[in-house]
């Protein structure tokens, strides 16, 4: 049987941010420790990497580009782009901003590809 897969997503990830961060962290780590494959896609906000728990995978994607709005489009794309790359069991958004609005575009993607596969 395959093993389940999740990824998350969210603006920061240790040890940058706080409250959502930490819980999605935490979530993560529990996850692996019960064998479920883990991911989480973050921002890049400067080359300091985070040690991520034994089982997790943290990838920090877009650049850091000047300006909010540029920061977050890059961002966004840049969460599609793996998405449409990976397969994963389960794709969980930490917070709203454009991170949910990512995932579900990415999520209506891989739907429509699969229909116009399937005929």
């Amino acid at each position: 049987m395959a093993r389940l897969s999740v990824c998350m997503v969210v603006a920061n990830y240790p040890p940058h941010g706080g409250g959502s961060e930490r819980q999605c962290a935490l979530l993560a780590r529990h996850l692996a420790q019960r064998g479920i494959d883990v991911t989480v896609l973050t921002r890049r906000l400067d080359e300091a990497d985070s040690a991520a728990a034994p089982g997790v995978t943290v990838h920090r994607l877009g650049r850091t580009l000047a300006g909010r709005w540029s920061r977050a489009i890059g961002f966004g794309f840049a969460i599609v782009r793996h998405l449409r790359a990976q397969r994963y069991d389960i794709v969980h958004c930490h917070g709203f901003e454009p991170l949910a609005l990512a995932g579900v575009v990415a999520q209506q993607v891989h739907a429509l590809y699969e229909r116009l596969v399937a005929t």
